[in-house]
């Protein structure tokens, strides 16, 4: 999944996922850290913070790697203010 999404075929990777779902399988922390990076690099960044919130629900403790890739991504779409600081670039 994660070569899906560093392709540029996010939507893949995460239909692959429902389908997982689908079938019954649980994710690990791994796999919940590519998806929150492929809805991260879709600019969808509630569906990312869902997919932590999920992870945490379904007992799998975030590592330090998933909560930086969720604070990755909001600071890329201007969703912090450090990325709102990068977005205007330098004084």
């Amino acid at each position: 999944m994660n070569c899906l999404i560093d392709r540029g075929k996010s939507d893949t990777a995460l239909a692959f996922f429902q389908q997982l779902k689908r079938l019954g399988l649980s994710a690990n922390a791994y796999t919940y850290v590519i998806l929150i990076k492929a809805y991260c690099r879709r600019g969808n960044l509630d569906e990312a913070i869902k997919v932590f919130e999920d992870m945490e629900e379904a007992g799998v403790t975030p590592s330090a790697f998933a909560h930086t890739t969720l604070i990755d991504g909001l600071c890329m779409h201007g969703k912090t203010p450090l990325g709102m600081e990068e977005s205007r670039g330098p004084n």
